[in-house]
């Protein structure tokens, strides 16, 4: 006989999934690792809501963090996410998810100032969007 076993973990996943500015979010870190200034470039949102929800994300499990000094860096913990969000884009027929292009220039952190360029380089895999015009901060 079959486990009646309710999927709770897997609705708790959904829930964590089903807010935009989340897809968002866990759609640039299944990419690429990036720190909290990195999400503000890329989104141009305030850094006290992209932590909420990284909070969110966090305790679903769904990213990893690393710290370096005194930035945290963010990354999916399955990448396969990406392809998860990439599949239900082009579900519904959205063009993209509204996400900026990286700008290593609109980022203070330490990798950005040093390198002069985003974390983990361009993003080929999705489509372009118009790209971030403001300077994020921690």
């Amino acid at each position: 006989m079959p486990s009646r076993r309710m999927p709770v973990r897997e609705a708790d996943l959904f829930k964590a999934l089903g807010h935009p500015v989340r897809l968002q979010i866990l759609w640039i870190l299944a990419h690429e690792e990036a720190c909290v200034c990195h999400l503000e470039a890329r989104l141009r949102m305030r850094q006290a809501y992209l932590s909420q929800q990284l909070a969110v994300l966090r305790e679903a499990g769904l990213v990893a963090e690393r710290r370096m000094g005194t930035y945290i860096y963010y990354r999916a913990r399955n990448p396969q996410v990406g392809e998860l969000i990439e599949l239900v884009r082009k579900s519904t027929g959205s063009p993209d998810l509204g996400v900026g292009e990286p700008n290593p220039s609109a980022c203070s952190c330490p990798r950005c100032v040093v390198l002069g360029q985003p974390l983990a380089g361009a993003m080929h895999s999705r489509p372009r969007s118009t790209a971030a015009a403001s300077k994020g901060s921690r």
